[in-house]
């Protein structure tokens, strides 16, 4: 039976992991569009002299590498957990699941970054559905 679980929670990592990837994308690209859209405020509170293209670049690569590899690790956390209890999780289907999941999960981040507000909450919440989902769907 140890084998079993084994082979779950395996399958778990890899789903979450999967998961974790593409939802790190899409948050890494969500953050370069925010830092595009926001680089004339940047431009004008840094001095004359530096360049601001660099600098948003430099943000940009820092967001999409930080994306993936936060993603495939909190991902592949995730998906432990996700075997663990996927059993006891309600749903008919693993999508179901993990789209459930991925909601508690979500909730959970959202109180642990309330000082973020409104807008950093709900993003949380939504980020963390997706993932969920995409975790069931992997699985």
């Amino acid at each position: 039976m140890a084998g079993k679980d084994e082979k779950e929670f395996g399958r778990g990592i890899k789903a979450g992991a999967i998961a974790g990837v593409i939802t790190g994308a899409l948050f890494a690209i969500l953050s370069a569009l925010a830092i595009f859209t926001g680089m004339s405020q940047i431009a004008s509170m840094m001095p004359a002299n530096m360049a601001t293209g660099v600098v948003n670049t430099v943000a940009i690569v820092i967001a999409f590498i930080m994306g993936l590899i936060g993603g495939a690790i909190g991902g592949a956390i995730g998906g432990a957990v996700f075997a663990a209890i996927f059993e006891s999780l309600p749903g008919e289907d693993a999508l179901q699941k993990g789209a459930i999941f991925g909601v508690g999960v979500g909730v959970v981040f959202a109180i642990l970054n309330f000082q973020g507000g409104v807008m950093v909450m709900g993003t949380i919440l939504v980020a963390d559905t997706i993932w969920g989902a995409l975790t069931g769907k992997f699985w």
